[in-house]
């Protein structure tokens, strides 16, 4: 398969440590880097985010929904349970964070990368997922229902209990991913791209008895 070139964040070689409550301006926050904190996420409304690193930051359970995250870089953050739905993530990444119950539903996400996070039961239900990313990450019971999958890559991810149900699943590679089984739509399922062992596990799902030959 042709290689997909994703673009990393646009940051700047320097960025002013500041905290939380000095980055918030007028609902804006650019150029910058939080680190060590715990943050309370006040008002659910949308904010504007340009160019800043998150490290060792906790969201506390709430959120920004509809909310724009461009050029931003997550390290080891928690960020379960956290309600971001409906907003657009432009050259993003997650490194190492907590994702558990975590709600994308219906969020515009293009040029991420996730790789080492904790995913389960994340929600990516209605969203739109281009040039994205998923290496080394733990996305059992994750919810990607009807969900736009676009030169999306899952690598070494555990995916046991996930749904893809009415997931146009068409060059999705999940050879290099472990799963007991996941849920999709037999309709949805052409051009997916399986190992013989997955798509036996498939053919049991839809009704099949297979029978080992010598």
């Amino acid at each position: 398969m042709k290689s997909v070139k994703f673009q990393a964040p646009k940051l700047p070689a320097k960025l002013s440590e500041v905290k939380w409550r000095e980055a918030v301006d007028n609902r804006y926050i650019t150029n910058c880097r939080i680190t060590e904190e715990t943050i309370s996420h006040g008002p659910e409304e949308p904010l504007r985010f340009d160019g800043v690193i998150f490290e060792n930051v906790t969201f506390q359970e709430g959120g920004w929904p509809d909310s724009e995250w461009l050029d931003v870089k997550f390290v080891n953050c928690d960020l379960s349970n956290f309600n971001l739905r409906g907003s657009v993530f432009r050259r993003v990444e997650f490194w190492n964070c907590r994702l558990a119950g975590t709600d994308f539903t219906e969020s515009s996400i293009k040029d991420a990368m996730f790789s080492g996070c904790k995913m389960n039961y994340t929600m990516f239900s209605f969203a739109r997922l281009q040039k994205t990313a998923y290496q080394d990450c733990l996305l059992e019971n994750a919810d990607f229902y009807e969900t736009g999958l676009n030169a999306v890559r899952f690598n070494e991810c555990e995916l046991s209990g996930s749904s893809f149900a009415e997931t146009d699943l068409a060059g999705i590679d999940l050879t290099a991913s472990h799963y007991d089984s996941i849920q999709v739509t037999t309709e949805k399922l052409a051009g997916c791209i399986v190992t013989s062992q997955q798509a036996i596990g498939f053919a049991k799902q839809l009704g099949l008895i297979v029978k080992e030959t010598d």
